[in-house]
């Protein structure tokens, strides 16, 4: 996904623009590769995302402070040889570290896909939709703004 970063960047802002899109409720899911690319979209564009889920993914811990006004979700097979637990762990312990709001949740008997249980969880979708982006007026910090840290 980094080779068409740009191009996930653009076709996410094709979206967000659209005039049937609820800009105050606009999510981002995504497992393995995409879980990867969950962290890395969200902290690029963390002006975009009222929520986000990364599964068996990690990230640019290091860069985690720009997901202060985007909660997170995580999710984690225990057994996971292919992404190792410990970049879910870092990642979700970076934006805490920072003052934002993540979880994560270790499937204590999975491996690799973690994203099974996590999409047939009822729970995952109405925790998503408790979530709405702030207004600018509410942001907490200056990481608020694509045009600039995007």
């Amino acid at each position: 996904w980094f080779d068409i970063f740009e191009t996930l960047k653009c076709f996410t802002l094709a979206i967000y623009n659209q005039p049937f899109t609820d800009r105050t409720r606009f999510y981002l899911i995504g497992n393995s590769m995409g879980g990867y690319g969950t962290w890395q979209l969200a902290m690029s564009m963390p002006d975009c995302f009222a929520a986000i889920v990364p599964i068996c993914g990690g990230g640019m811990y290091w860069n985690a402070g720009r997901l202060i006004n985007v909660p997170v979700w995580a999710f984690h097979g225990a057994k996971d040889t292919t992404v190792l637990l410990e970049e879910s762990v870092k990642m979700v312990e970076a934006v805490k570290r920072h003052g934002g709001e993540a979880k994560l949740t270790v499937y204590p008997e999975n491996s690799h896909d973690a994203w099974s249980d996590t999409y047939s969880n009822p729970d995952v979708f109405s925790w998503l939709l408790q979530h709405q982006s702030k207004s600018n007026n509410e942001y907490f910090d200056k990481y608020d703004n694509s045009d600039i840290y995007g």
